[in-house]
């Protein structure tokens, strides 16, 4: 008979704001989640390339500098080996502009 090994749903947060992932961290520490963290862009990229378990989810935010969360977006669905990763886009922005 085999036996299964539930895997920890993965999930890679990606805000460049300290306190940000730290509140987020709280959130979903809690429900059980395995995070992992990113402080922008680039990081997210070379931790997605040190990863041996591609994350279930990415949570972005959408205002950082230079690779901002849309670069990010644009460039992780280019790629084959993480195109199929939702991506969840948010930002602390309270105006429309």
């Amino acid at each position: 008979m085999e036996s299964f090994v539930k895997r920890v749903p993965q999930i890679l947060i990606v805000d460049d704001e300290a306190s940000a992932r730290q509140t987020i961290e709280m959130l979903l520490l809690r429900e059980g989640y395995e995070l992992h963290f990113a402080a922008d862009g680039y990081e997210a990229l070379a931790e997605l390339d040190d990863m041996e378990i591609e994350p279930d989810t990415i949570l972005s935010d959408v205002m950082m500098p230079d690779v901002d969360g849309f670069e990010l977006c644009q460039r992780l669905k280019r790629h084959p080996r993480w195109k199929h990763i939702p991506i969840i886009l948010f930002t602390a922005l309270d105006s429309k502009e």
